[in-house]
Order: structure tokens, then sequence, then C-alpha cells
């Protein structure tokens, strides 16, 4: 385990030096995505739809992902990946009875508190758990409304 975060830690260093080299455009593009990111999670709690909103979430996550790994940072970006599956297996519920189980809300719940704990280094760290538990839980819910 710890090798594989030694690996990690070094693959983010090389891809950032990597494309540090793109010097301005390197800061555009990384803060491109967080700014599409950020639109569509503003856009998102102006629809209607269950699948809609999941929708939306999913794709702010997927540009979440690809801003922290342009960053170096593969612990945030693991964490938007799981949310994003987490958004696929909810937008399922009601549809599918394998997708409707409570089983999956602790199940994701656990994946983000075990995503956060291990990569927790201030107190200001505390925040991704609780969003991330207050997100599974809010896209949980089947009612648009709640």
């Amino acid at each position: 385990m710890e090798n594989m975060l030694f690996s990690l830690n070094a693959l983010s260093n090389r891809l950032v030096e990597a494309l540090s080299s793109l010097g301005v455009y390197y800061i555009i593009l990384f803060n491109a995505f967080g700014v599409i990111a950020t639109c569509l999670k503003a856009s998102e709690y102006q629809l209607k739809t269950r699948k809609a909103i999941i929708t939306f979430a999913a794709l702010a996550s997927c540009c979440w992902a690809t801003y922290f790994i342009l960053q170096g940072d593969f612990t945030s970006a693991l964490a938007n990946i799981a949310i994003i599956a987490q958004n696929l297996v909810f937008m399922q519920r009601g549809k599918k009875k394998w997708a409707s189980s409570i089983f999956w809300l602790f199940f994701f719940i656990i994946v983000q508190i075990l995503i956060c704990v291990t990569s927790f280094k201030t107190l200001l760290d505390l925040f991704p758990i609780l969003g991330g538990i207050l997100g599974a839980i809010a896209y949980f819910v089947l009612k648009e409304k709640t």
C-alpha cells in the first residue's frame, strides 16, 4: 500500500511538472474545468427532474476529477470518481431493485469517509467528509424537492 502511495505521489509530481511546461495555458486549462464544474453544479439546482439533477452532478464530478488530476491531486480525483459511480447507481433507484437497496447509501458513505480519512491532513479536511456524507444522502432521496 505504501509503495502505491509513493508511486501515485511520483506520478502526480511528474504530471504537474510536464503540464507546467505549458506555462499560463496550464493554469487556464485546469481552471477551465473548475469553471465548467461550478457552472454545472449551479445549474443542477435549477433542474426539476431527478435524472437531470443526477446527470448534471455526475458531469460536474467528471470535471472536478479532471481538474484535480491536472493539478496532481489524485486523492480528490478518486473521491470524485467515487461520486460519479455513486450517482450512476442512485440514478437507477426506483427502476432497478438492486439499486434501491439501503446498502448503497451506507456503502458510498463509507467509501467517501475512507477516501477522505486516508488523505486527512488538517481540520479543514473534515469538510469533504461531511460533504460526502450529505451528498450521498441527498442523491439517495427519490423526491427532487427533498
